[in-house]
């Protein structure tokens, strides 16, 4: 590494938490200069205070752990190791052939094992000639071979990335069909036997990505989520592969594993993995500079499953129905939408997925104490009234939704009265979501009940549940009717 790759480097190890402490007295004691050899025992003393068969052992652990700690640079500069090259032109050309080809030689036995295609190319070319010069011309042609696996190799991740995105597959408003996906995971088996482990790890993504979009039942199966889990842990050994600047994809594994997780697995599962899900999105620095759309998913499909789990705001101490792991997950979600939407980037330049956000996280304050409801509904109104030129015409009912639930919790029941005359008036003659509306009208003839005990709000109260109908409403229907029980309301039979 030059000077500027390693103080970045070692700066993340320093910080990265108290497991970094031997990391950092190996990197700080080892000689970065590739001419001067150190032994295993010298090392150990340096790093241990000691030497034995133990050390020994404990030591070639340390060294496979920290440099698996490359995966920083490997994931942020990429280009680490290419500085080496005017390295290796400067002894070179100063005469010094013995040091040029020497370190030509580590570079590219470590450029092979990261997968930096870039710098390999480059020095099997400058290797290459040496052999010519030297009149060696079969260790020459070995690395001709080379340099074209390397090509292919290059040109398979290239292939799969523009496929991926030449189909919009990462594009959540757009689904693959189910008859061309056949053509598509076709494409994908092409390159399973690659020898480059992120082409490999990009073909598996690819394959699992495309069975979301086409909504297929076979995404479902338990072997596709096994599959998905050993694909994530393969990555996390490898992790200090190079991958390309600003690519993000094993965040979009990530995503595909939470997704068919909430699908299928128990609430108390779920619960015990949040904080996993949540840890290690900031390990990517360009996303300072960008919106990272798979980690917004995730917090919203987590989210969404929190409130539909644990929304109770409407009953006295509803808190006290929570468990303390539960509690702990809302605030993680809480304060990664805080740490986002403080960002001013963000808020300038994606208005509306600022304002999808902060839906989300007005959800989120939703299911918590009276200050929090309240923070939901000024938040929620702040978005109606200061965004009301950007068109967002999606979620303006999932807002008038959310608003009304936070008012009906606090037992304001003229805003309550108020949310539900404004969105009749805003979005007549809209597409708008059947839940949304469902709770919107069901909330209001609640409230409107509980007021006046008219029976007249009673058989209105009814109708709307016999007229709206579908699959995707029991769940609904189920969280109204338990509203309805808990206020005592002599209404329905569901």
């Amino acid at each position: 590494m030059d000077d500027f790759h390693f103080d970045v480097y070692r700066n993340h190890v320093k910080n990265i938490s108290i497991r970094s402490y031997y990391p950092l007295a190996l990197i700080d004691v080892i000689d970065r200069s590739p001419f001067i050899t150190q032994s295993i025992e010298r090392l150990c003393n340096d790093v241990y205070s000691e030497y034995d068969e133990g050390t020994h052992k404990k030591f070639l652990q340390l060294t496979h752990y920290t440099f698996r700690l490359t995966s920083f640079l490997a994931k942020n500069y990429p280009d680490y190791l290419h500085h080496n090259i005017s390295k290796i032109q400067f002894f070179i050309n100063s005469g010094e052939l013995e040091k040029g080809v020497k370190l030509l030689e580590i570079l590219i036995e470590v450029s092979a094992k990261v997968e930096d295609f870039n710098t390999e190319f480059t020095a099997q070319q400058i290797l290459a000639q040496h052999y010519i010069l030297s009149e060696k011309r079969d260790l020459a042609i070995k690395c001709y071979d080379r340099v074209e696996s390397l090509q292919a190799q290059k040109k398979s991740l290239w292939a799969i990335q523009s496929y991926i995105h030449t189909n919009h597959a990462l594009r959540s408003s757009h689904t693959i069909s189910s008859e061309d996906l056949d053509k598509h995971l076709e494409f994908f088996e092409k390159y399973k036997g690659s020898k480059s482990f992120y082409v490999q790890f990009l073909q598996k993504v690819g394959t699992y990505f495309f069975l979301h979009l086409a909504r297929d039942k076979r995404f479902y199966d338990k072997a596709v989520f096994e599959g998905i889990v050993k694909c994530e842990k393969e990555y996390e050994k490898n992790d200090y592969v190079i991958t390309p600047y600003l690519s993000n994809y094993i965040h979009v594994l990530q995503f595909l594993k939470l997704y068919h997780f909430i699908k299928i697995a128990d609430p108390n599962e779920i619960i015990e993995n949040v904080e996993g899900v949540l840890e290690n999105r900031q390990d990517l620095q360009f996303w300072n500079s960008y919106f990272n759309m798979t980690e917004f998913s995730s917090i919203g499909i987590l989210s969404n499953f929190y409130a539909d789990q644990y929304f109770f705001s409407y009953e006295d101490n509803h808190l006290d129905k929570l468990s303390e792991e539960t509690k702990k997950n809302f605030e993680l979600l809480k304060t990664r939408c805080e740490e986002i939407l403080e960002n001013t980037r963000f808020t300038e330049k994606y208005i509306v997925r600022y304002v999808n956000l902060s839906t989300i996280y007005a959800l989120l304050l939703s299911c918590g104490d009276e200050k929090d409801i309240k923070k939901s509904t000024r938040i929620l109104e702040g978005l109606l009234i200061n965004y009301q030129q950007i068109s967002f015409h999606s979620l303006t009912d999932s807002i008038y939704s959310i608003l009304i639930l936070g008012y009906f919790s606090l037992k304001d029941f003229d805003n309550v009265d108020k949310c539900y005359r404004r969105f009749n008036k805003n979005l007549k003659n809209k597409t708008v979501d059947p839940r949304n509306s469902f709770i919107i009208q069901s909330i209001f003839y609640i409230s409107k009940w509980l007021i006046s005990e008219k029976q007249q709000y009673l058989k209105k109260l009814n109708l709307v549940f016999t007229s709206f109908e579908g699959e995707n409403l029991s769940k609904t229907k189920k969280d109204i009717a338990k509203i309805i029980k808990y206020f005592d309301i002599p209404t329905l039979s569901q």
